[in-house]
C-alpha cells in the first residue's frame, strides 16, 4: 500500500503523505489511520479493503453475515486472484495453493492454534470490539505480514478467525507484469520461513516434491519415469483442486494450463524466495520505487521500518 492513506467514507475524505511513525510499516500505519476514523462512531464491525480489490454490491453484507454466523472476531474472504501476464498466470495461483495444499481449512477454522491461521489483507472483516481489544493494527505495527500476524494476535487472545471463499463477490489483480510481481513478492518473502535454515528446508521441499518428479518423468527410465510421472500428475491434480476451490467450482482450461505448468511455477517461486533473501541481505528491498531502508542483517529492525 502507498504511504498515502485515503478514505472514501460518505462525506469524508482523508489523505496524508506523512511517513509512518518509527516502528510502523506503511500498511499498518494506514490501517490505523483509517481505523481511528472508522471507530469514532463505535461501529459493530470494521473492514479493511485494498484499493485493487473489487467487491460486488453484496460482498460486505455477506462478509458480515459470515462473521456473525461463525461467531468470529475476523472473517477473511479469500479473493479470486486475477492474472493477465504470463508471470502472473504462473505465480499468482500459488497464493491459494500454498495453504490449500498444506492446511485442512475447516479444521483450521475451528482451531485457535496460531500456526493454523490464514489471512489475506486484501479484505479483512473484523468484529470491532475484538479489533479494539487487541489494540488494532498497533499489535502488528512492525510486521511485514501484518494480515497473518493480526489473525495470530486474535487467536492468542482466544478469538476465532475464519477463512472463507470470496469467489463470486471478491476479486483482485495484484500486479500487471513481472517487474511489479517481483518487487511485490521480494519485499516480504524473506520473512516467510524463519531465516536461512527454514528457507533452505522449504526450498529443498519444493524441489523434491515439485521439481524432481517432472525431471524424473522426462529424463528417467522404467520405474523412475513412472514414479516421476505419478508425482507430476499428483501436483497437477492438487493445483486443479486448488483452482476449483478458489473459483467456487468454476475452474476452466486456463486453470488446467496453469496446473500443467506447475514445475515452472515452483521454480519461479524458488527464484523469488532466493531473490528476496539476497535483496534483504544487501539492503536492496524496495516497494513502488521506494527503498525499504534498514540495517542489513537485523530482521526485527527491518520489519519495523519497512514502508509498504
Amino acid at each position: 500500500m502507498n504511504p498515502r492513506a485515503e478514505s472514501d467514507m460518505p462525506g469524508r475524505r482523508i489523505s496524508t503523505c506523512d511517513p509512518p511513525s518509527p516502528g510502523w510499516t506503511g500498511k499498518a500505519a494506514a490501517c490505523r489511520t483509517l481505523a481511528d476514523i472508522g471507530l469514532e462512531d463505535q461501529p459493530d464491525v470494521i473492514a479493511f479493503v485494498d484499493a485493487d480489490v473489487r467487491l460486488t454490491p453484496d460482498a460486505v453484507a455477506a462478509s458480515v453475515a459470515a462473521l456473525r454466523e461463525r461467531d468470529a472476531a475476523l472473517v477473511c474472504p479469500w479473493p479470486e486472484q486475477k492474472s493477465g501476464s504470463v508471470a502472473e498466470h504462473l505465480v499468482q495461483p500459488l497464493l491459494a495453493f500454498s495453504w490449500m495444499s498444506t492446511l485442512l481449512v475447516p479444521l483450521a477454522n475451528r482451531s485457535l492454534r496460531q500456526s493454523l491461521s490464514v489471512a489475506c489483507g486484501q479484505f479483512l472483516m473484523f468484529d470491532a470490539g475484538a479489533y479494539r481489544e487487541i489494540g488494532g493494527h498497533e499489535s502488528v505495527a512492525s510486521s511485514a505480514t501484518e494480515d497473518l500476524d493480526i489473525a495470530r494476535a486474535l487467536r492468542s487472545h482466544g478469538k476465532r478467525t475464519v477463512l472463507v471463499s470470496g469467489a463470486g463477490f471478491v476479486s483482485c489483480r495484484m500486479y500487471r507484469d513481472w517487474p511489479q510481481l517481483r518487487e511485490g513478492y521480494t519485499r516480504w518473502l524473506w520473512s516467510s520461513f524463519g531465516g536461512r535454515v527454514g528457507t533452505a528446508a522449504a526450498l529443498a521441499g519444493v524441489s523434491i516434491v515439485y521439481l524432481l518428479p517432472p525431471a524424473a518423468a522426462v529424463l528417467g527410465t522404467g520405474s523412475t519415469r513412472r514414479l516421476g510421472t505419478a508425482g507430476y500428475l499428483a501436483a497437477v491434480t492438487a493445483r486443479l483442486c486448488s483452482a476449483q476451490s478458489e473459483s467456487a467450482g468454476r475452474a476452466n482450461l486456463a486453470d488446467l494450463a496453469r496446473a500443467c505448468a506447475h514445475p515452472i511455477s515452483a521454480a519461479l517461486f524458488a527464484t523469488l524466495v532466493l531473490d528476496s533473501r539476497r535483496r534483504f541481505a544487501r539492503n536492496e528491498l524496495s516497494w513502488k520505487s521506494r527503498p525499504l531502508n534498514a540495517p542489513t542483517t537485523d530482521v526485527a529492525t527491518l520489519a519495523s521500518t519497512m514502508k509498504k
